[in-house]
Order: structure tokens, then sequence, then C-alpha cells
């Protein structure tokens, strides 16, 4: 790959739709400064950029528009124009929900909290509290139906504790389904309008790859990288397969470890510590594609990877950002 440009003192960058890049004091979208300030935290969507600052609350900003909404509150985008804001009562007993209108800058609804951890996708929200899965209408905060895995017995070890089933990482939705990873060893399947348990696979001790799961929506698969492994597990036919990689780990002397992104067959990885090479593995033959040694020192080597615009984005131990083609050589 072919550097483009880096960019020093990086706290975040989101290249999915538009190139949004945090650095120093200031917040560019595609190269043009759009917020200057005290910044203490910065995230986006599809259509807004949150800045939330040390002295002036929370900027919401459009990107399409670049009109700005100043609240004194922060939280999660659950819908196109609501944060979803929690509280403790004054003796901490009771935790409160409620959704705030950031452009009419007015509560929409005000619930006892009964879930955290929100996963909005294709319109849908979703919640989670310990066993407990909701599916929750954003405009109420009522609950439209919730399912309980408790049942299922799938705990699991923590600091020498067992700890009971909980939902752990939501993965995505995929024909009416939403897939999310529960216990340590549990990929379900929830049908989005009943909340009926419509799959479930149970990892074997062999092919667990416990982090990063992907959903690919157009070949019906979930997936993930691990340290010298590639697990694909087939949503219809409820098949899964480990492919060992080792043998292209001692190759180019890199574990694929981390997974940064992915497009079609193509993932960005990296290993992790201080190995400061990155490369691309090919989900179609299982094989390393491409590896490149980035210029770094410190630990860690390499914090994130990203692609987008045509770009493959790198962030460095020390909050440098590496700007690359996306175009790729095959390694030999």
């Amino acid at each position: 790959m072919n550097l483009i440009e880096i960019l020093d003192k990086v706290n975040y960058y989101d290249v999915a739709k538009d190139e949004v890049i945090w650095k120093e004091n200031g917040v560019l979208l595609n190269k043009k400064l759009l917020f200057n300030g005290d910044i203490v935290l910065v995230n986006t969507n599809e259509r807004f950029v949150v800045i939330q600052t040390q002295s002036s609350g929370t900027i919401i900003i459009d990107k399409a528009t670049n009109n700005q909404y100043k609240v004194d509150k922060n939280g999660p985008i659950i819908s196109n124009n609501m944060l979803l804001l929690g509280k403790w009562n004054e003796d901490f007993s009771v935790r409160i929900l409620y959704a705030w209108d950031f452009i009419k800058d007015a509560k929409v609804w005000k619930k006892e909290s009964y879930f955290g951890k929100p996963f909005l996708c294709e319109g849908n929200l979703f919640g989670s509290l310990k066993s407990k899965l909701f599916r929750i209408d954003p405009n109420t905060g009522e609950s439209i139906w919730h399912l309980d895995l408790f049942k299922k017995n799938n705990s699991y070890t923590m600091n020498s504790e067992s700890t009971p089933i909980d939902i752990q990482e939501y993965i995505g939705l995929h024909n009416g389904c939403l897939y999310f990873k529960a216990g340590n060893k549990l990929i379900i399947g929830v049908s989005v309008e009943s909340g009926k348990e419509k799959f479930n696979y149970e990892y074997t001790d062999e092919d667990v790859v416990l982090d990063n799961l992907c959903l690919d929506v157009d070949k019906g698969v979930i997936f993930s990288i691990g340290s010298s492994k590639y697990f694909e597990l087939n949503l219809s036919s409820n098949l899964a397969k480990v492919h060992s990689l080792k043998e292209d780990a001692q190759k180019y002397k890199i574990e694929t470890t981390r997974l940064g992104s992915w497009e079609g067959n193509l993932i960005y990885f990296w290993e992790g510590g201080g190995n400061p090479k990155f490369g691309v593995f090919d989900r179609e033959t299982k094989k390393i594609k491409f590896v490149q040694i980035l210029e770094v020192n410190g630990y860690p080597a390499i914090k994130e990877i990203k692609h987008g615009q045509e770009k493959v984005y790198v962030l460095d131990g020390g909050n440098r950002l590496h700007v690359f083609e996306k175009e790729i050589t095959p390694t030999k």
C-alpha cells in the first residue's frame, strides 16, 4: 500500500460514510474544519457528529446541513433525532431512562430503567440487561417483547467466579433475525417481529473465536478471525468451519489476532502488542494476501484499523493516523 499521509494527535476517526477525524482540538469533516474547542469525546453515525465538550455541553452537528444542536446531556442516538439518557434518583435506588429530542430540545418519554446496552439497527432499537433481551419502541420507550435466556444455563467463569448467562455482543440483523453472542459459547438468532428464538449455535472448545464476530448478509454467514485461525458459521445450515492459519502466520511472522474492518472477502487485521505489521486476509482463499510493516515506535504498535473513502487508516500507539491507498499488491 502506498502511504498518503500521516496525521498526528488523532483521538478519534470514522470513515464509514464520511471522513470524520478528531485531531487535537478540532474535528474535521472531509478535510474541512467542522468544530474547534475543548473536546472530550466524539461519536458519529450516518447523519450526525456528536461532540462532547468540557465547557459547552454536547454539540450535535448534521453532516449534510452543518446545523448544530446544543444540549447539556450526553448519550447514544436511538433514532434520527433522539438521545437515550439515564440518571439515578436521589437515593440511587432507581435508575431512570428517558429519550430526549435534541432538535426540539424536549423530553419524549421517561421510564424506570429496565434495559442497558442499546443497539440500533435498521430502525429497530434493542436493549439487554443480564440474561434478558428487549425490543423497544424508540418513540415510546415501551417494550415490544422480551426474551429471557436464564434457563439456558450457559454460565462462565470470570475472575474465579461463576457468571450467569448474559448478552455479550450484538452481531447484526439478517432475514428478519437479530443475531447476538450470549454467555461464553452461544450465538443466538431471534425473530425481530416475534422475539422467538430461531437460531442457536454453541461453540466447541476447538473452534472458539470469542471476539469481533461479523455478519456477512450477502453470504449469510457469521465469521471472525483469531490467533492463527478463521471461523465461519453458515446461518442456513448451522454448520461451522475453522481454518488453521498457522502456516501463513509462520511464513509472514504475524498472528491474525485483531480484526480491524472488512469488505467483501477481505479482512484488515493486525497482531497487537509490539508487532508493527498489519495485513489483509482473503476469506475466499483462506490465505493472508498482504502484509506491510508500519514505521512506528511505542506500545502498542497498532491500536486500530479502518477502511473507507478508498483508503486504509491505521492508528498507531502514539495516536498517529497512517493513511494508505486501499489498492494492494499481494505479498509473496
